[in-house]
C-alpha cells in the first residue's frame, strides 16, 4: 500500500514537472507567428476639412508590438491562436476629453496567401489634457487550420489598421510606419 502511494505521488510530481517544463517560449516557437503590417501599422486622422499635414492632426495611433500564444491540437491539425496588440495613441494638447473608434484587421497568412481576414473596431480615448495613451487589445482568438504538409509556425497572424486608399498612400509617401 505504501509502495503504491509512493508510485502515485512520483507519477503526479513527474507529470507536473513535465507540464511546467514546457516554457511558454518553447511553445510560442511552435505557434503561428505574429506581425503588424508595416504600411498599416499607423493611422493618422486629421481635422475635418483640412489637408493631411502634421499640423492638422487630430490623433495618431500606432501598433507598437504584437505578441501571440497558441494551443495546438495535433489531431485536429489546428492552432487556437491568441494575439495581443500593443497600441500607442497621441494627440496635440487639448483641454477636452475625446473618444475615437478605428477599424483594424487580423488576417491569417501562409506564405503570400491570405487564408482569412476579420475586421474589428478599436475604441480609445484621451482624458482632458492627456496627449498620449498606451494600451493592449486582444481580439478574439483565431483558429488556424494547418494543412497536412505544413506546421503551425508556417502560418502568421498579421494585423494592422483598416486604412482607406488615401491613408495607405499617405503612409507610403511619408514613410509613416510604426511608433
Amino acid at each position: 500500500m505504501m509502495q503504491s502511494r509512493i508510485s502515485i505521488i512520483f507519477v503526479l510530481v513527474t507529470t507536473c514537472v513535465v507540464l511546467t517544463g514546457c516554457s511558454s517560449d518553447k511553445r510560442a516557437a511552435l505557434c503561428p507567428g505574429a506581425a503588424a503590417l508595416v504600411e498599416a501599422s499607423v493611422l493618422t486622422e486629421y481635422l475635418p476639412g483640412t489637408t493631411p499635414d502634421p499640423a492638422h492632426a487630430l490623433y495618431r495611433i500606432a501598433i507598437s508590438n504584437v505578441t501571440t500564444d497558441c494551443d495546438i491540437d495535433a489531431g485536429a491539425r489546428t492552432a487556437d491562436t491568441s494575439l495581443v496588440i500593443h497600441v500607442v495613441a497621441t494627440r496635440p494638447p487639448s483641454a477636452l476629453a475625446a473618444r475615437y473608434r478605428v477599424p483594424y484587421f487580423v488576417a491569417v497568412r501562409q506564405g503570400p496567401d491570405i487564408q482569412s481576414k476579420k475586421i474589428y473596431w478599436l475604441t480609445f480615448g484621451f482624458a482632458p489634457g492627456e496627449t498620449s495613451v498606451a494600451f493592449d487589445r486582444e481580439p478574439d482568438s483565431t483558429v488556424v487550420k494547418i494543412a497536412d504538409d505544413k506546421q503551425p509556425y508556417d502560418y502568421q497572424l498579421v494585423t494592422g489598421f483598416q486604412l482607406t486608399r488615401e491613408q495607405l498612400n499617405y503612409n507610403r509617401k511619408m514613410g509613416n510606419y510604426g511608433s
